[in-house]
């Protein structure tokens, strides 16, 4: 079963990427009466919060508020030896709608271009593109860069997105901390 699962994997360009833990819900930037706004909206509790504006607009250019929707993941960590909140962090995953256009039926390799462009820590936020890599990279990816994530404690699996059906994806749930 695992063997023909690899193979499907590969033969057919998937994408993995980590799965972690948080609230995960959409990041909306819009303007509203002219000033542009950032909106998180989570998915399990159907609540949304703006989030700090100075934050968001030194990280996304001022043409993505014409509408732009990021799947994103919320963490707010905790440093376990202090016990203390530490900033939160949040991870995009996927886009939705970029600059009002919908992507939602395009391929995943054309969506992962479009939002992976977006790194930035130093604010009261930090913001990190979720990368995705091929199978056959997928040891490297797990050995090499994983362990170096500064949200690697609540990395809780794998899930593989294949490039010509954008919402059919495999998920393997693991232990990695």
């Amino acid at each position: 079963c695992c063997q023909k699962r690899a193979v499907h994997i590969n033969e057919y360009r998937y994408y993995g990427q980590v799965k972690i833990k948080g609230q995960v819900g959409v990041l909306y930037l819009t303007t509203i009466n002219g000033l542009p706004m950032s909106v998180f909206i989570d998915f399990k509790y159907q609540q949304f919060y703006f989030l700090d504006l100075s934050a968001c607009k030194s990280i996304f250019k001022p043409e993505l508020y014409d509408d732009t929707v990021f799947e994103v993941t919320l963490i707010k960590p905790t440093d376990s030896r202090q016990n203390q909140q530490k900033s939160p962090i949040l991870v995009i995953s996927d886009v939705y709608v970029w600059c009002g256009q919908c992507l939602y039926y395009q391929s995943f390799l054309v969506r992962y271009q479009i939002w992976s462009q977006y790194d930035y820590h130093g604010s009261d936020l930090d913001i990190y593109s979720k990368d995705a890599v091929k199978y056959d990279q997928l040891r490297s990816f797990m050995n090499d860069y994983v362990s170096t994530l500064p949200y690697v404690q609540e990395i809780t699996g794998l899930i593989f997105y294949p490039d010509y059906n954008p919402h059919h994806h495999i998920m393997i749930n693991e232990n990695f901390s």
